[in-house]
């Protein structure tokens, strides 16, 4: 069984001769159960309904099923970001960084542009804090070079001019701000829109439908028995090939295929905070809190959005929750370089976590990323 990490809801799309171009889920449920598939897909989030949607693109018959909403989980818990990543430089991951800025620029303009937006970002540069001016200065520079300057030539900006387009900018001790460009999105939005292209090139998908066991000929895996959580029906589909992409849960479903299977995965919970804004915002904030991470303040939907955190999780994933220990951790780095009038505990209008998927063993209480900004 191969094996991906995944990542709201739609119903059960489909279409079939003999069902129309929306059929009913007991329709899509009797179409999974009597027809043979190439691929069966187990996760909808953006991983999994991306590579149906490729795999249906090129001829293949496809499945999708997913035990709760598509992009229910890890998908619609993000940080809303399209980036090249800016911390990538520091290890020298130069390639990867150009390679992820010309992914980022075809989603935004050719893939979805209604899903995506650009938005300026301003590096404060604080006395004392982890990095200087100078090396962020030619950082951020270095990270427009490798977009072609697509998003404008990264530079350094004064604190006054900074605190004009983010009012709420704490500017005691600022020496300056560094300025860069990446996009912001939609991410559940972004991954129903590809649930429904798969769903164009052919793929049948049903959601709220879970694996209850897997389907073996000769040793392999060649499909999945599922229940469906609404109406509590039972059924089987038969695949060729079945793709492991449920994302937190990867080594639930890897345990159905042989019991003694050791964990392959850690997770790190990812947890947001959204506010009402006392002001109007004009660009985002990525504040350094040491020499490896960052906390962004982020203008989004009319709100402000802050986080995130990067802490082991070993509970179970359905559970996964912003905690006030995760609360207080994020206003209290936000307040590196946000006003208290922002950060006031009744303006938080809603929080969400997710669970960040990495390859290895949860075998210390080390930050699981690990990974410089």
């Amino acid at each position: 069984m191969t094996t991906e990490s995944t990542l709201k809801s739609v119903p059960a799309l489909g279409t079939h001769p003999a069902f129309g171009s929306n059929p009913s889920r007991a329709e899509t449920r009797e179409q999974l159960a009597k027809a043979s598939y190439d691929l069966l897909v187990i996760g909808g989030g953006i991983l999994g309904i991306s590579t149906a949607w490729h795999a249906a693109q090129s001829g293949l018959r496809v499945a999708v099923v997913d035990a709760g909403d598509f992009a229910g989980a890890t998908s619609s818990a993000s940080s809303k970001l399209l980036h090249g990543g800016l911390r990538y430089l520091q290890t020298g991951a130069v390639k990867l960084v150009a390679e992820n800025h010309f992914e980022r620029r075809a989603v935004s303009r050719q893939v979805a542009p209604h899903l995506a937006n650009p938005l300026t970002f301003y590096l404060p540069v604080y006395k004392g804090g982890p990095h200087g001016a100078a090396k962020l200065g030619a950082g951020v520079f270095a990270y427009s070079a490798l977009s072609a300057f697509g998003d404008g030539v990264g530079h350094l900006l004064s604190p006054g001019k900074a605190q004009q387009d983010v009012p709420e900018l704490r500017t005691e001790n600022l020496k300056a701000v560094a300025v860069y460009g990446d996009d912001q999105m939609n991410d559940a939005r972004m991954a129903l829109m590809t649930v429904r292209a798969a769903v164009e090139a052919g793929a049948v998908v049903l959601n709220h439908a879970e694996v209850t066991g897997l389907r073996f000929t000769k040793g392999r895996v060649t499909g999945a028995e599922l229940r469906d959580r609404l109406s509590g029906d039972e059924f089987g589909v038969n695949a060729r090939l079945v793709l492991n992409a449920t994302g937190p849960w990867v080594d639930h479903l890897r345990r159905m295929e042989d019991p003694d299977a050791a964990p392959s995965i850690r997770l790190s919970k990812g947890a947001h905070l959204v506010l009402k804004r006392t002001s109007p915002w004009k660009a985002a904030l990525a504040t350094p809190i040491d020499k490896y991470r960052i906390t962004f303040a982020l203008p989004w939907e009319d709100m402000l959005l802050l986080g995130t955190t990067d802490e082991v999780y070993e509970g179970d994933p359905a559970d996964v929750a912003v905690t006030e220990q995760d609360t207080a951790q994020i206003l209290d780095e936000a307040a590196f370089s946000i006003r208290d009038q922002q950060l006031d505990r009744d303006l938080i209008t809603y929080a969400f976590a997710g669970l960040r998927v990495l390859p290895g063993v949860p075998a210390t209480r080390r930050r699981p990323s690990a990974r410089p900004w």
